[in-house]
């Protein structure tokens, strides 16, 4: 492994250990001390950042920690619901009695994880049952790409500290995209996984712009005049 693989790696374990905020400015002196990496590596681990959209560069401030906007939240969602949607057919086509298994388990520890009230393992056991049925397309590509927005979305649901109140009825929808799988029904498996990313966003983008209209100051001046009568 290269130095600066080995950098990208550390930086990006970093970011979503949450030891930056967003908006913050990264200075490159006090990361290479507490990374132990020089500036070149480091500096080609930022650059392979900002391509994934993680890091922007600003001439006037340097690295800066994006901040993920609820906007930018619905168009990954628009993208999992493309490449899961094309996905999944191929999926149908592909599975076995022995991936219906490492299904069923996946939702059995997602039942359980609801019952024992585990936010937090309930939503990386939700990215896996869907890495799986896309990673069961046979298309590593898109696997990567779904891999990389799931990474977003979670990195975005952890600073803002979402907990959906969704879990039975999405494991219900789960539930229903396995079905489908497991009778072969390739236009039941896309409306039921469509559906449920569907549902999933607007429950997401329903908390985040709320969030957001509390700092923004014509929405909290309207609301005070709204008060006041």
């Amino acid at each position: 492994m290269t130095k600066a693989t080995q950098g990208y790696k550390a930086l990006r374990d970093f970011i979503f250990r949450n030891q930056f905020i967003p908006g913050e400015r990264i200075y490159l002196e006090t990361l290479s001390e507490k990374l132990n990496i020089s500036f070149t590596p480091l500096r080609e681990a930022l650059n392979r950042l900002i391509q994934e959209g993680l890091i922007c560069h600003d001439s006037g401030r340097g690295y800066i920690l994006r901040v993920i906007t609820a906007t930018e939240i619905q168009h990954l969602y628009e993208l999992c619901e493309a490449l899961e949607t094309y996905s999944i057919e191929r999926t149908v086509r592909r599975i076995t009695p022995s991936d219906l298994n490492d299904l069923s388990e996946n939702l059995l520890r997602y039942k359980q994880s609801i019952e024992a009230g585990l936010p937090r393992e309930r939503l990386a056991i939700n990215f896996e049952f869907h890495l799986k049925i896309v990673k069961l397309s046979g298309n590593g590509l898109i696997f990567e790409k779904l891999s990389r927005a799931f990474e977003m979305i979670a990195w975005k649901w952890k600073l803002e500290n979402i907990m959906l109140g969704r879990g039975p009825e999405a494991y219900g929808e789960h539930l229903a995209i396995y079905k489908s799988l497991e009778e072969d029904d390739p236009v039941g498996a896309v409306a039921h996984l469509q559906s449920h990313i569907v549902k999933t966003k607007n429950a997401v983008l329903r908390i985040l712009r709320e969030k957001e209209s509390l700092f923004d100051p014509d929405a909290v001046e309207f609301r005070e005049e709204v008060r006041r009568g």
